[in-house]
């Protein structure tokens, strides 16, 4: 899938079927956006992503 210059905002995207989706984005070279929880979980998706 094509996504480079897309922008995309990702709920739950700390884990589960919203980190899976946010790492498809990412791949496909989109700019993503994680809101989910404040928690380490959120921080350690984004650094990785």
């Amino acid at each position: 899938m094509e996504l480079s210059g897309a922008s995309a905002i990702v709920t739950g995207g700390a884990s589960g079927l919203g980190r899976a989706t946010a790492q498809a984005l990412v791949d496909g070279g989109a700019h993503v956006v994680l809101v989910d929880l404040p928690g380490p979980r959120g921080e350690q998706a984004a650094a990785e992503l």
